[in-house]
C-alpha cells in the first residue's frame, strides 16, 4: 500500500558536525528492498563562539606585531575546526591559520607592509561546519596603523647629515690650511733667498775675507795634494766661521732656514 507521510524519528541521534548521509530503505514482508532514498543533511553545531575585544599595534617600525585580544565560549568543540584570521586592508589581504581551542588565544601578527594612516580590518571565520557561531557581531575589530617607521631612523638620518656636514667642514678647514701653510712658506722662502742674496753681497764686499782667502790660496799652492785638500776644507771652514761671525741672529737664522 502506498503511504502519503511518514514521521520516522530517531531517539538520542546525536551526529558530529559536518556532511552526514540520511539512507530510507523500504522492504517488502520477505525482506526484499525494493526502493530507497539518501539524503544529505549539513550538521553544524553553533552553541560556542570566539570573539574579538579589542587590538593593538606593539613596538614600531618593521618589528611592529599586531596583538589581538579574545573572549571563548566552549572552546573546546573546535579542536578539529579549520579557522583563519583574515587581515585586510584596500588592495592587501592576508590569512593566518590560528587554533581556537588552544590554552590561550591572543593571536599576534606581523604587521603587514601598509603604510601608516591605512585601517587594518581583522576579522575571524572558521570553515563548515563551524562558520556558525552563538554571536557573530564579535568578529571583527578595526585599527588605524601608526608607528610604522623607525624612531631610530631619523636619528641615523641626522647622524649621517651631522657626519656628512662635519666632513664638509674639515675638507675644507683643511684646503684652507694648506693654502695658508703654502703662501706662508712661499713667503719664507722669498725672504730667506733675499737674505742669502744680501749676505752674498756683502761676502764679495769684506776685504777681510777676500785677504784671508788669497792667502789661504797662496799657501794652498805650495802643499802636496792631502794637504792642499786639507787647507780647503779648513779654509772653507774659517771663512764660514768669519761669516757667521758678522751676521746677526736674524740673519743667521735666515741662513739656517736657506740650509733646509
Amino acid at each position: 500500500m502506498s503511504l502519503d507521510n511518514a514521521n520516522l524519528s530517531a531517539i538520542n541521534w546525536a551526529p558530529e558536525p559536518g556532511i552526514r548521509t540520511l539512507i530510507l530503505r523500504a522492504m517488502d514482508s520477505r525482506g526484499i528492498e525494493f526502493a530507497s532514498i539518501s539524503i544529505d543533511y549539513e550538521i553544524i553545531r553553533s552553541d560556542w563562539n570566539i570573539g574579538l575585544t579589542g587590538i593593538e599595534l606593539i613596538g614600531t617600525g618593521k618589528n611592529q606585531q599586531i596583538q589581538i585580544t579574545t573572549i571563548r565560549e566552549n572552546q573546546n568543540l573546535l579542536s578539529e575546526a579549520d579557522c583563519l584570521l583574515t587581515v585586510e586592508s584596500d588592495d592587501y589581504i592576508g590569512e593566518h591559520i590560528i587554533d581556537p581551542s588552544g590554552v590561550y588565544l591572543l593571536p599576534k601578527i606581523d604587521r603587514p607592509p601598509i603604510p601608516d594612516g591605512s585601517e587594518l580590518v581583522i576579522q575571524f571565520n572558521c570553515a563548515f561546519p563551524w562558520n556558525v557561531e552563538s554571536n557573530l557581531n564579535d568578529n571583527e575589530v578595526r585599527i588605524i596603523l601608526t608607528g610604522g617607521k623607525d624612531t631610530d631612523e631619523g636619528i641615523q638620518d641626522f647622524e649621517t647629515g651631522l657626519a656628512s656636514a662635519l666632513l664638509v667642514i674639515g675638507l675644507a678647514s683643511a684646503l684652507a690650511w694648506l693654502v695658508k701653510n703654502h703662501r706662508e712658506r712661499k713667503e719664507m722662502m722669498q725672504i730667506t733667498e733675499k737674505a742669502i742674496m744680501q749676505h752674498l753681497s756683502k761676502k764679495n764686499k769684506s776685504p777681510i775675507v777676500t785677504e784671508e782667502v788669497k792667502e789661504e790660496e797662496e799657501e794652498i799652492e805650495n802643499t802636496t795634494s792631502l794637504e792642499k785638500d786639507e787647507k780647503e776644507l779648513n779654509a772653507q771652514n774659517e771663512v764660514e766661521e768669519v761669516i757667521e761671525e758678522e751676521l746677526d741672529e736674524f740673519e743667521l737664522r735666515l741662513r739656517r732656514l736657506g740650509k733646509l
